[in-house]
């Protein structure tokens, strides 16, 4: 194997291996100490995001999104129940007082 295939071949794991930290969730920082990059530039150079993992990040923003909405609908469902079983216990506390006024 020549020095050229050999230098080449570690730029690649290199490079795979900081995309499979940020993929992971890795902190950049962290991620940083372990390829060996010193500045973010050339960390950036290697860390190449692939189509595949916007698509996936984008759908994960959507899912939060939906969770945010869903949770959303049942605390204002919640509200509302509140406030009716609040209406009917002061209904019948209204009518409980009044029915002991005399009359």
């Amino acid at each position: 194997m020549s020095r050229d295939s050999v230098a080449g071949m570690n730029t690649d794991l290199r490079r795979s291996g900081a995309r499979n930290l940020l993929r992971f969730g890795v902190p950049e920082t962290i991620a940083r100490k372990i390829t060996g990059h010193k500045t973010r530039a050339m960390y950036d150079r290697y860390c190449i995001v692939a189509e595949d993992d916007l698509a996936k990040a984008m759908g994960k923003l959507e899912a939060g999104r939906q969770a945010e909405r869903e949770l959303a609908a049942l605390e204002a469902q919640k509200t509302v129940e509140n406030e009716r079983d609040s209406s009917s216990l002061v209904n019948a506390l209204v009518n409980a007082t009044a029915s002991k006024l005399p009359s």
